[in-house]
């Protein structure tokens, strides 16, 4: 029942806020003593423990404000990790330098086909909430990565599984779930991915300002193409509800 979930929900957030502060920012505090550094580091953890943020100097000047000189790390102890997939990651930079050697690490993932799904129901709640109407910063994201994923291969894989679907839709229902949510609309025909006329501007203001900053790659999408991506999502989304 509702008040079980709530108790269990807070025994997870619980140990996942004792496991931040007593664990994880100690670590990075050691490890950042460590380092050359030419300034002094920060390590802040958030009041329910499931973000830490690391600020560090940066060796070059900042001149873009939207791109902070810090790595946020999310914590939860309510998220599910099924069904994951091990990839191999390397540095951006990797690719832009000679005769340097940079760690690579094999990392387990979410899988992408999850990812589509948790991206698509995110969206449908920020659309109901009406955050966009007052501070879209940095949130145009989601949509961007959701119409990347429309363009790949993930996208068929997803919409061809309505079990993973139907399983992110009822797990944020159980440990996520807010007046303004609306879960129960992503499958009945009635899944949002586009706002409302009145918040696209803000959330456009928000996508152009990434993309000034180089937080996506220039061949970037124009906003209207973005968006055009996202309504076939939802149209085909809706359509096989």
């Amino acid at each position: 029942n509702g008040t079980q979930i709530r108790r269990f929900s807070d025994r997870l957030k619980s140990f996942v806020a004792a496991y931040t502060r007593d664990v994880v920012g100690p670590a990075l505090e050691v490890a950042a003593e460590g380092l050359s550094m030419s300034g002094r580091h920060s390590v802040r953890i958030s009041d329910n423990g499931e973000g830490v943020w690391f600020e560090y100097p940066s060796t070059v000047e900042n001149t873009v404000g939207y791109l902070a000189s810090e790595v946020f790390l999310e914590f939860g102890g309510r998220n599910v990790i099924d069904p994951n997939e091990s990839h191999e990651i390397a540095p951006d930079i990797a690719a832009q330098t000679n005769d340097l050697d940079y760690p690579n690490a094999t990392v387990t993932v979410l899988s992408p086909v999850r990812t589509f799904w948790e991206k698509a129901t995110l969206i449908h709640v920020e659309c109901h909430r009406r955050r966009l109407s007052h501070g879209p910063e940095r949130i145009s994201r989601h949509w961007f990565d959701l119409a990347c994923l429309a363009h790949h291969d993930t996208s068929r894989a997803a919409l061809s599984d309505r079990a993973i679907f139907e399983d992110v839709v009822r797990h944020k229902t159980v440990f996520f779930n807010a007046s303004y949510a609306n879960y129960d609309h992503c499958l009945d025909g009635r899944l949002r991915l586009v706002p409302d006329e009145d918040q696209l501007a803000r959330l456009e203001s928000d996508y152009e300002t990434m993309r000034t900053a180089g937080i996506i790659r220039d061949e970037a999408p124009e906003f209207d193409s973005l968006m055009e991506s996202v309504r076939d999502v939802e149209i085909e989304v809706n359509r096989q509800s």
